[in-house]
């Protein structure tokens, strides 16, 4: 069925228009690298997916203080030379369909989290993203399963991931980073790591590391992400 480009379901569509078919959205867009973007959302499963490519060589290459971890970003993000993984969704578009699923975020983390990072004793770098909680998985052709992207890192500090809706879009002006996944609880990107704050990546708590199952740099894949509950 064929609707018009202005706003279905609270998601605002940019361009073009949107197609509403066996209960999951397709919204194709103008814009970005290669001209298009789409961010597909399923109500049912109360997920949604957009496709991004593998660059770890960036990630690893990264330098201190402002390193590994970043894990998803916009293409023409001020972070995008050094994520995981590039997107042509924008951050501001996944965190709107991620609201127009019901995400909540808990108060996000604050600006001064970051502002204050080297001030000791402090405890604004010691927040943690207490958004909805979230399930991310990635898929690529010729991969066996989908992985959760857990899987695909290698987390020396031990906590793991316990991803959460952050939101942040009032910080957008900010950095314009493109910021859409963090490793560590984090005001500037959509979704981020409640396991980790700034302040445990200021002091190496840990420093991921692109696992042995990541696709090689430059593979397309497909990221999920899965409201859950609790």
């Amino acid at each position: 069925m064929l609707r018009s480009p202005a706003s279905v379901g609270g998601v605002l569509v940019a361009a073009a228009v949107l197609w509403i078919g066996a209960g999951a959205e397709r919204s194709p867009h103008a814009g970005g690298h290669d001209g298009q973007w789409e961010i597909r959302v399923d109500r049912e499963s109360r997920s949604l997916s957009f496709t991004a490519t593998v660059q770890a060589r960036a990630f690893r290459s990264s330098l201190p203080p402002d390193h590994q971890y970043h894990a998803i970003v916009h293409r023409d993000g001020g972070a995008a030379g050094k994520s995981l993984m590039v997107t042509n969704a924008p951050d501001i578009e996944v965190a709107r369909a991620l609201r127009d699923l019901d995400a909540q975020d808990g108060g996000g983390v604050p600006l001064s989290a970051w502002n204050l990072r080297w001030v000791p004793l402090v405890p604004q770098p010691n927040a943690r993203v207490r958004g909805t909680p979230l399930e991310i998985s990635v898929h690529w052709d010729g991969a066996p399963r989908s992985y959760l992207l857990e899987e695909l890192l290698h987390d020396p500090g031990g906590h793991g991931a316990e991803w959460r809706f952050g939101g942040n879009e009032e910080h957008d002006d900010h950095w314009h980073s493109g910021c859409i996944l963090c490793l560590f609880s984090c005001p500037g990107g959509v979704m981020s790591n409640a396991a980790y704050t700034i302040r445990d990546h200021q002091r190496a708590e840990t420093v991921f590391e692109p696992g042995d199952l990541l696709p090689p740099d430059g593979t397309e894949v497909t990221i999920t992400v899965t409201l859950l509950s609790g």
